[in-house]
């Protein structure tokens, strides 16, 4: 991810992020925890949803 020179997520990963999880989403064999939480930050509609998702939410669903 590349941040902005005040720490923040660009538009750019954000759609990174976006289409990370939707990757996640099309996987067949996801749970159905990881899916729940997948659906939920992408109707969250923020960056931070997004990037919590991919670096700690989708291990804790399934922990």
């Amino acid at each position: 991810m590349t941040a902005s020179t005040d720490g923040s997520a660009t538009p750019a990963d954000e759609t990174e992020d976006r289409v990370a999880v939707f990757r996640i989403l099309a996987d067949p064999t996801i749970s159905d925890a990881l899916r729940t939480a997948a659906e939920q930050a992408l109707d969250n509609a923020t960056p931070e949803s997004l990037r919590y998702l991919l670096e700690h939410g989708r291990y804790e669903v399934d922990a």
